[in-house]
């Protein structure tokens, strides 16, 4: 029986969770409420053979010229048979139906198969860098016309980014090298909440073409709003036609604003031409709404003739840009800590501001207050402050506030404190996914956590014995838990030092892996701590070399491919493992290898598979150390925090590095 392809409906909900995870992709727990109430802008088709789903792809179409197809999926069982590149062209007919003029999508460097249908479909990388991005222009004119005078017109990508303005961008050409014809894109592709709430976007910021035969020879470039810009400010933009040709462009001009954009003049469409060898500029001049909201990308669209639409993007940017760090803390009855105050000004014009700082009632203590008479875009600060706890404040969960008004507008940052004098952790991570741990620590009443981000350990100088905030960083923890970070070798020598001496001196130590971690992924994403205090301090030796070991959805490395493994654990009876779900813990996509585990450490859980240690425990000095050689619910591990098991495993942990 042939392969039906069509939309999804109820009853195919089962078979596609399965296909979801027969590939390695999640437990596609999404599928269900989806189909339930089916999300305006897009759609799930589905290859059917013998009233079986075997293949899917999801497209998001929100709204033109871009699309997006976040998955592409077929049975490992079903494989080889087409449905994949049936169902992948029922959604690209859909987009051009729809009126949508480029769709892109993303895979895996190691897909190689997956590429090849990609292809052949009429996708073409468009990233020279980044995870393979690939685009497939399925609605434009001009790339189709010249494809059919020259067949042998392939696309090109150049090697490296190119600068415009200041901003790196791609270069994708369609090059004939007989002719020497050819369209040249200058572009970049903005993804944001691909599944709630998509923000696409396909940053045309310049087309050059170069096509006499059919007597046009442009560049078209957009210009004006900056990568950021703010409220209640005035931009200019618009576009550059230059014609190198021996004859009259003719165009037509339509410009679409967003909402947060309001134009000085009124927008009507705009007929013109450009003589040879001109120059025409169309130029308009608009204000940032008041009402923008703060931290949203906007763009307008300037759309000439039947040509793909350029476009000038930006980020919008509140007038202040306001944070109390570090945002997560604890402290004992009693005790006071510094916290930093960051505020950068993006308005233009100087006005006052005023700040609030506030405890919860119960600690019946005043508000912090005090304002500033000029404060405008020159202006970025970092104030330290301290904050305090009553020494008969009661243990439990509060919220400090810190408020800023400026010009009509508030600004706010909430520092959540735990009040407890039992068991204190300092958290070293970046900000991804990292909520689920964080609720699994405090799960614990008896756990206190204080989390730092990369930006933070930085700004506050937080890890170096000669703090200028003269406060002794690491002594008031009982561990301290070092994962990811978003930098190549992201802690200084001398912070690791200070992390080596508080472990020696009987400060406890947990590491997790990942692709910023240990030696890490590759040159840009890679912790490489090989040689260094922080290898000294692990009950494991890294490996010399990139030590990360993935699935073919994540890697870009064919040496380093995976299969999915369950952990295996080892030591049952141990205080960290014992009484725990072993049977049913998800898969896993990834896992730092390491070279050797050192002597007297033992190991608790293993690759099912391989038997590669995955979290192994030791001592160094007077402190007890752990690492845990994957991730613990992002990335690799994302299904663990569904694990019936995720906040037993973390605290069981945490209770034996921090027991006597």
């Amino acid at each position: 029986m042939s392969i039906i392809v069509r939309e999804i409906k109820p009853e195919d909900v089962k078979d596609a969770v399965e296909i979801i995870k027969t590939t390695d992709m999640g437990d596609g727990s999404w599928i269900a409420p989806w189909v339930e109430k089916p999300k305006e802008g897009e759609h799930i088709f589905v290859g059917v053979k013998d009233k079986k789903v075997i293949s899917i792809t999801y497209i998001i179409m929100k709204k033109p010229p871009y699309g997006y197809i976040s998955t592409v999926a077929t049975h490992s069982d079903y494989r080889r048979l087409g449905a994949g590149t049936k169902t992948i062209t029922k959604a690209l007919a859909k987009a051009k139906e729809n009126g949508f003029i480029i769709i892109g999508l993303h895979t895996g460097r190691g897909n190689i198969a997956g590429q090849g249908l990609y292809r052949k479909l009429g996708f073409v990388p468009a990233h020279p860098y980044q995870m393979v991005y690939l685009i497939n222009p399925i609605n434009l004119p001009i790339i189709d016309e010249i494809k059919a005078k020259h067949p042998y017109m392939e696309a090109r990508l150049e090697e490296s980014l190119v600068n415009i303005d200041g901003e790196d961008y791609n270069c994708l050409r369609w090059y004939d090298v007989i002719s020497k014809e050819q369209i040249a894109f200058f572009f970049n592709a903005i993804h944001e909440g691909r599944r709630d709430d998509a923000i696409l976007i396909f940053n045309l910021v310049k087309m050059d073409i170069s096509y006499p035969s059919a007597k046009q020879d442009l560049v078209i470039q957009s210009y004006g709003l900056s990568a950021f810009t703010c409220q209640e400010t005035e931009a200019s933009i618009g576009i550059i036609i230059e014609n190198r040709g021996n004859a009259d462009f003719e165009y037509k001009l339509a410009v679409e604003l967003p909402q947060a954009l309001i134009a000085k003049e009124q927008l009507d469409i705009i007929s013109g031409k450009v003589e040879p060898k001109g120059k025409v500029t169309h130029n308009i001049n608009v204000d940032i709404s008041s009402d923008a909201e703060a931290n949203t990308i906007q763009a307008v669209y300037f759309k000439i003739n039947d040509m793909m639409p350029f476009s000038a993007v930006t980020r919008i940017r509140g007038m202040v840009e306001f944070n109390v760090t570090p945002s997560i803390l604890t402290l004992s009855p009693g005790e006071s800590h510094p916290i930093l105050i960051g505020l950068a000004g993006n308005y233009s014009k100087s006005d006052k501001l005023e700040y609030e700082f506030s405890y919860p009632a119960d600690f019946s203590l005043d508000s912090i207050k005090w304002s500033m008479s000029d404060f405008g875009k020159d202006n970025d600060l970092k104030l330290q402050q301290t904050v305090s706890v009553p020494k008969d404040a009661k243990s439990g969960d509060y919220e400090l506030k810190g408020k800023v008004s400026y010009k009509n507008h508030e600004f706010n940052s909430i520092v959540k404190l735990r009040v407890t004098d039992v068991r204190k952790i300092l958290l070293l991570s970046k900000d991804e996914q990292t909520q689920p741990f964080i609720d699994a620590i405090l799960s614990d009443p008896a756990n206190g956590l204080t989390w730092l981000t990369q930006r933070e350990v930085s700004n506050l100088n937080w890890l170096n014995w000669s703090n200028p905030m003269d406060h002794k960083p690491l002594e008031n923890y009982n561990l301290l838990i070092l994962d990811e970070l978003h930098q190549t070798r992201p802690l200084s020598m001398d912070q690791m030092m200070e992390i080596s001496r508080y472990v020696e001196k009987g400060g406890n130590f947990l590491m997790f892996g990942g692709w910023e971690s240990c030696q890490g992924h590759n040159a840009w994403f890679g912790g490489l701590y090989k040689g260094t205090p922080v290898e000294e301090i692990a009950p494991v030796k890294f490996l010399q070399e990139f030590d990360n070991y993935e699935t073919r959805i994540f890697a870009d490395d064919e040496k380093r491919i995976i299969e999915p493994f369950k952990m295996k654990c080892v030591e049952p009876d141990h205080p960290i493992t014992q009484g725990i779900d072993w049977e049913n813990v998800p898969l896993i996509n990834g896992y730092n290898k390491c070279d050797s585990v050192k002597e007297h450490s033992k190991v608790l859980i293993v690759n099912e598979q391989t038997n590669d240690p995955i979290l192994v425990i030791g001592e160094f000095g007077r402190g007890k150390t752990a690492i845990f050689l994957s991730c613990y619910g992002r990335g690799w591990a994302y299904e663990l925090i569904k694990w019936n098991g995720f906040n037993q495993l973390w605290n069981n942990l945490i209770q034996w590095l921090t027991g006597k």
